[in-house]
């Protein structure tokens, strides 16, 4: 939660002299004009960060808009020739410091007489001056009306209600009332004829009427109830024997009470009814004197808090359960969560303060407003009370925070909202990965040690080091990854203590599932490591990342027992696992371009392939081991190591591992001067030419370099440039021969492992016109190869795989392909084929740079949608229309018009962090695409064709389990595309609580990750879409900075007024 006590980070721009305090001045400006100042509280209790402004009879402001303080005070400036004009004082916003009340768009008011005294604003100078503006009252009469209506002495009315009990309980209740009407565009007319007409004083008759109107959302009629019930708490107590500060006191611990017995209801928590009582006094002291709403998503989580950290009887039925009372009374959290507040982003800064191009103030302001990721997300769990939902979303706010230089406020984030210990864990490795890309590395090792231990002391306190799994290997390996990364070694090694504990404890035991399990972890998570390296170029902070799991899979792989089978070690295969494994670690190290780490991976198989339990499955992994030799340029040791421990066992094995040893034969010859004959030794053991080509070249489609190296690409990277090229020489005319297109089994096949393959490879080995001059040249072979009476697949294959390698190398005529292959899917008949075919034309048109055409098509594949199902068609055939309007299943994305719309916005962002500028015409397209998304889940008559929304589809499904899967992916796909607001309805709408709070975590996580500069760290967000960040990633350097071509938005919100001046800098219109 991204909350301010005070701006103190904002840059003084404009500071002016004022005089007096409380009440009005006069003084005079360098050019002689003159000023009347008008000083003043606004007040409920007192509402700090209210925008305050006078304005005339017509409502229009003759002064700026200023901010009360944290007392509700505030000094306005009128020019003296206006201060006769002067007819209302309006205050809008703001929070009561002591209710804990947010005020929004609720605004107060007072009528202003020009007597020069302190004025006052209260809800009950609001219902005096709305008396005046409405039905024409004099001040004198509508100050009469409000006394008799509300039981008060006419005095007290206009004036402070701290100097009034019963003032200031009906100011709270007022308040209370109408905040439970919030939403409500008319709330204070509905309060204003219930005041009308109940008996004087008994607010609590208004709120029980209020609460019968059906109209209201029912969670206002609930609240309407409650405040009812504390209204008639309020009104048996006697003014004359108390004060307002005891009024205050009652209704915040009204408040309190309410909002426990929700909290115990949610819970399912049993309790006395006379604990609440003194808990509830408990908190009030402890929050310091102060209250929270019941039922906000705050007071939720003050409760958690509570019942989480201090020491709770587990018996809270039991009358003389002793409660910690003592303890919430002192407990200094509690102060800081009362205490929070968010900036609202619609109130004017204070006077003198502005963002500027300050950085830090920019990104500090936007983290503790309104329009925060933080603050979204937690509004999203309104009455939410569940660790497996809330944990998860409160660590992503956490990592936030930090990475915004807010330090304390993830801090108090981690101490008071996450209580899980492994959220807790990941939540502060988290945390630490932000402050050290913030550049503060002393701070995130403090975090990565916390998270150590808080992990480290769960697991022994709980399942024991004993029972240690997979996943709990993979965090502390990921914790040793960090913390060697940041240079951290001896810190590092405490991270794999527990792991290592572990290991140690099975030295000599037999080999157990539960070691396979963590093996199997760890090798995964090693995997995705070296993946990751890999597209990072084998460079920088990834491959060290790579290189250290490896070495920790290593260790831990050679910590396994042996296998037994009825006491016995398993004949032949006794060290299976841990042999597969090494062959596994061997391969990451030839990945990564470790030559060490491939010796004693080398020297690790060979121990267990000759050991003798275990020969027949050394015998079987040794094919696996030849390019670990081959790379290290050692094959003929391999080739005589095979000979003397292999085929003794297994002919088989043997043959396998010559075979593998070709390549590297191969290698060598052409090194050694001999590529011809090096080309012919590979060819030849090659089955097909489609086999030929993969072994002149490498394993895939060659658009990545990840793909295992053959022989043009190993000496590649050994730097044999020369010989490399003829080896791709030869690789090219194999493609383009006559036996290629004999042998050929698909339109696929023949392009992406022939002739586009072979042209994408030379573009990698720095060959980039013979790349482009070859891939034109086999564009025009395969189209001439499979002509006008080949199959209508292989046709689309070709021209959407020659798109897409045009594409990549840059090459004209992509539109044009692009073209061929949408009018080649016009011979489709299927309208499910035509859709797909037509989100595959889409996405190329606009990773092609087309986003309008890409709009285009996808309307014309909705418009296909539209024929497919309605609502009365068979329920197989409104799952298939529902898949392709949107689809996500266990993690699993494919092409789906949602998810299209989706990627066209995300391609338009990339093109705009390119340019550093989006125009108009962009800024629409990626609306619109957005927009699309929602038309498609919600249905909507400006979406092209007849397609009714995919919830009215949703709705006509039978089967629960079919509704919950199609509306798990619309949720999915309308939080990527930023409605929020709709994927939070639908997801309220779900009847099952666990998946109801699954998908508002889904929604959180979108939130929170979403990226107006995707592909780049150093900014993520761009309020008014213009292209041009709000600001730097606060972790982000100036060195960085400048190197980049982004510059710093000088109008954050696109309304003309420079940041310099702006004091509403994210809000257009807003008075400033």
């Amino acid at each position: 939660m991204f909350w301010r006590k005070t701006v103190f980070l904002l840059i003084p721009v404009l500071v002016l002299s004022l005089t007096g305090c409380l009440g009005g001045g006069s003084s005079s400006s360098s050019d002689g004009s003159a000023w009347v100042e008008v000083s003043g509280l606004v007040t409920d209790p007192p509402i700090e960060g209210a925008a305050v402004r006078l304005v005339d009879a017509q409502g229009d402001a003759l002064s700026t808009v200023e901010q009360t303080d944290d007392q509700g005070l505030f000094t306005l400036m009128i020019e003296s020739d206006q201060a006769g004009e002067a007819h209302r004082i309006e205050a809008r916003g703001g929070v009561d410091v002591r209710t804990g009340h947010v005020l929004g768009n609720l605004t107060l008011s007072a009528p202003h007489d020009g007597s020069g005294e302190r004025a006052v604003v209260s809800p009950l100078t609001t219902l005096v001056d709305r008396r005046m503006q409405e039905i024409g009252m004099s001040r004198e009469q509508a100050v009469g009306h409000v006394a008799e209506r509300l039981a008060l002495d006419e005095a007290s009315v206009m004036a402070d209600p701290a100097e009034d009990a019963a003032a200031q309980r009906a100011s709270l209740l007022i308040t209370e009332i109408l905040m439970a009407l919030e939403g409500q565009d008319d709330r204070w007319e509905r309060l204003e004829s219930e005041i009308r007409s109940m008996s004087p004083g008994r607010l609590n008759q208004a709120a029980s009427t209020l609460a019968l109107d059906q109209q209201l959302p029912h969670a206002s009629q609930t609240r309407l109830t409650k405040i009812a019930e504390q209204a008639e708490t309020l009104l048996d107590l006697d003014p004359a024997e108390s004060n307002a500060e005891g009024m205050i006191k009652a209704q915040g611990l009204a408040s309190l009470r309410s909002g426990l017995e929700g909290y115990f209801e949610l819970a399912g928590k049993e309790v006395n009814p006379d604990h609440v009582d003194p808990l509830s006094r408990a908190l009030w002291e402890g929050m310091g004197e102060r209250s929270v709403p019941a039922g906000s998503s705050a007071l939720l989580n003050i409760a958690r808090y509570v019942f989480q950290v201090h020491a709770m009887p587990e018996d809270l039925l039991d009358p003389e359960a002793n409660l910690p009372l003592a303890d919430i009374r002192h407990d200094l959290i509690l102060r800081d969560l009362a205490a929070q507040r968010v900036i609202d982003h619609t109130i004017p800064l204070a006077r003198g303060e502005t963002l500027g191009m300050d950085n830090d103030a920019r990104a500090a302001y936007f983290f503790r407003s309104d329009l925060s990721p933080t603050h979204q997300t937690e509004r999203l769990f309104v009455g939410v009370l569940d660790d497996g939902a809330l944990d998860p979303m409160y660590r992503a706010n956490a990592r936030n925070l930090a990475a915004a230089g807010l330090l304390q406020e993830a801090e108090l984030t981690l101490q008071a909202s996450i209580f899980q210990p492994t959220e807790r864990a990941l939540a502060q490795q988290q945390v630490a990965r932000a402050l050290r890309g913030a550049n503060d590395p002393d701070q995130a090792v403090e975090y990565w040690m916390a998270s150590i231990d808080t992990y480290e002391t769960a697991l022994r306190e709980g399942k024991g080091i004993s029972n240690l799994d997979g996943d709990d290997a993979s965090f502390f390996q990921s914790l040793n990854s960090d913390l060697l990364s940041a240079g951290y070694r001896d810190e590092a090694d405490q991270a794999l203590l527990a792991v290592r504990e572990f290991i140690d404890s099975q030295q000599g035991e037999p080999y157990t599932t539960a070691f396979g399990r963590i093996l199997v972890a760890l090798r995964n998570g090693t995997s995705a490591a070296v993946e990751a390296a890999e597209e990072a170029g084998l460079s920088g902070s990834a491959h060290n990342d790579a290189l250290n799991a490896v070495g920790f899979f290593q260790e831990v792989t050679l910590g396994a027992g042996q296998q037994y089978r009825d006491g016995q070690p398993l004949d032949g295969r006794c060290e299976a696992m841990k042999t597969l494994m090494v062959t596994t670690y061997a391969d990451f190290y030839r990945r990564l371009g470790d030559d060490e780490g491939m010796e004693r991976a080398i020297g690790d198989f060979r121990r267990l392939a000759t050991t003798d339990c275990n020969l027949t499955y050394g015998a079987t992994m040794s094919p696996r081991m030849a390019p670990i030799y081959g790379e290290l340029g050692d094959i003929d040791t391999y080739l005589a190591w095979i000979e003397n421990h292999v085929r003794p066992i297994n002919d088989r094995n043997a043959d396998a591992a010559q075979d593998n040893a070709v390549l590297y034969q191969a290698v060598d010859r052409a090194l050694a001067g001999e590529v011809q004959e090096a080309i012919e030794h590979v060819a030849t053991q090659a089955d097909t030419a489609q086999d030929a080509i993969t072994q002149l070249t490498q394993v895939g489609t060659g658009s990545r370099d990840a793909g295992t190296p053959h022989l043009a690409v190993l000496l590649w990277r050994q730097g044999a440039n020369e010989e490399a090229w003829d080896v791709m020489n030869a690789a090219w005319e194999l493609a383009m021969s006559d036996e290629y297109v004999e042998q050929r089994s698909s339109g696929r096949n023949f392009v992406d492992q022939g002739c586009r393959k072979v042209a994408l490879i030379l573009d990698r080995m720095e060959r980039p016109a013979l790349a482009r001059e070859r891939m034109q040249a086999c564009r025009e072979h395969a189209e001439s190869v499979f002509d006008a009476a080949s199959p209508t697949d292989d046709r689309l294959w070709i021209a959407k795989s020659m798109a897409e390698g045009y594409q990549q190398l840059a090459m004209s005529g992509n539109a044009e392909l692009i073209d061929r292959f949408q009018a080649l899917g016009g011979v489709l008949s299927d309208p499910v084929d035509r859709i797909r075919h037509l989100m595959e034309v889409a996405l190329l048109r606009s990773s092609g740079g087309d986003p309008a055409r890409a709009l285009n098509t996808l309307d014309d594949a909705v418009r296909e949608l539209g024929q497919i199902a309605t609502p009365s068609s068979d329920q197989a055939v409104i799952n298939q229309a529902l898949d392709l309007a949107s689809y996500i299943r266990s993690g699993s994305v494919r092409n789906s018009l949602t998810g299209s719309f989706v990627q066209v916005a995300e391609d338009l962002r990339r093109a705009i962090t390119d340019s550093d500028w989006a125009d108009v015409t962009q800024q629409e397209q990626v609306n619109l695409a957005r927009d699309r998304v929602r038309m498609l889940v919600e249905g909507d008559d400006a979406l092209p064709g007849t397609w009714p929304g995919s919830l009215a589809m949703i709705d006509a499904l039978a089967a629960s389990n079919d509704r919950t899967t199609q509306t798990h992916s619309a949720v999915r796909w309308l939080a990527s595309a930023r409605g929020y607001d709709l994927a939070r309805t639908i997801a309220l709408d779900i009847e099952e609580t666990p998946e109801r709070h699954r998908q508002l975590l889904n929604i959180a996580n979108a939130m929170n990750d979403a990226d107006d500069f995707p592909g780049m760290a150093l900014a993520r967000f761009d309020f008014d879409g213009d292209g041009r960040p709000d600001f730097f990633s606060p972790g982000s350097s100036e060195a960085e900075r400048a190197v980049s071509a982004l510059t710093l938005d000088d109008d954050i919100d696109g309304d003309g007024i420079l940041d310099t001046e702006d004091r509403t800098p994210y809000c257009v219109g807003c008075d400033a």
